[in-house]
């Protein structure tokens, strides 16, 4: 027949579970089952699997009955969650080639400095002194396709951290595909001053 020894434990419930001891006793039986692999995705007669069945069962019985059949459920679905990734682990992987790293933020955070530090293959030199370094405005978005040491290829995006760039961003930050780096300006070094957060503001309004 189409019923195996899972939709029997089901079906046996209405006659068998009376106690709470009852109810126990048959989930038992169900994860011994389940350990042994017993298969769960062919449906019976009426064309459920025993998670529909099970399913359809909640609500039509005593207290015990529910309260197995719920708890069944949980512990039917949790099994397949189980078996499904152990499935997906066997299957070979899908090479990539290719990985997209987007970085984002304010103007002046340092996103292209970054990219530039990432690209580098030797010790870099010491950089310009602290308030003497240029400022160059990305213009939109900067993409380019690089080969980053100990990574591989890379496509890469410089996203302009002005406000005006951002409605042309909006079709690039699909982080499903993309690392995105975030970066942020916590201070700067202005004329030998640090300057905070509240006084960057002001100067972005102006600059």
């Amino acid at each position: 027949d189409h019923k195996n020894a899972l939709f029997r434990v089901i079906d046996g419930v209405r006659y068998l579970v009376m106690t709470s001891q009852d109810k126990t006793n048959r989930l038992n039986i169900m994860r011994i089952l389940l350990e042994k692999n017993i298969d769960m995705t062919s449906p019976n007669k009426a064309d459920k699997t025993a998670i529909e069945y099970v399913r359809s069962k909640i609500c039509t019985g005593s207290i015990f009955q529910n309260q197995f059949y719920e708890e069944a459920e949980i512990l039917l679905i949790k099994v397949k969650k189980e078996r499904d990734y152990k499935i997906l682990q066997k299957e070979p992987g899908i090479p990539i080639d290719v990985t997209k790293l987007l970085f984002c933020g304010d103007g002046g955070a340092g996103k292209t400095t970054l990219k530039k530090s990432l690209l580098k293959t030797s010790k870099s030199k010491a950089g310009p002194e602290p308030g003497k370094d240029k400022y160059v405005l990305t213009p939109g978005i900067d993409i380019s396709k690089e080969e980053v040491p100990g990574v591989g290829k890379m496509v890469m995006l410089d996203m302009a951290g002005q406000e005006s760039y951002f409605s042309s961003h909006a079709m690039f930050l699909y982080a499903g595909l993309a690392t995105i780096i975030v970066m942020y300006q916590v201070c700067d070094f202005i004329n030998g001053k640090i300057i905070r957060p509240l006084d960057i503001m002001e100067r972005e309004k102006t600059r």
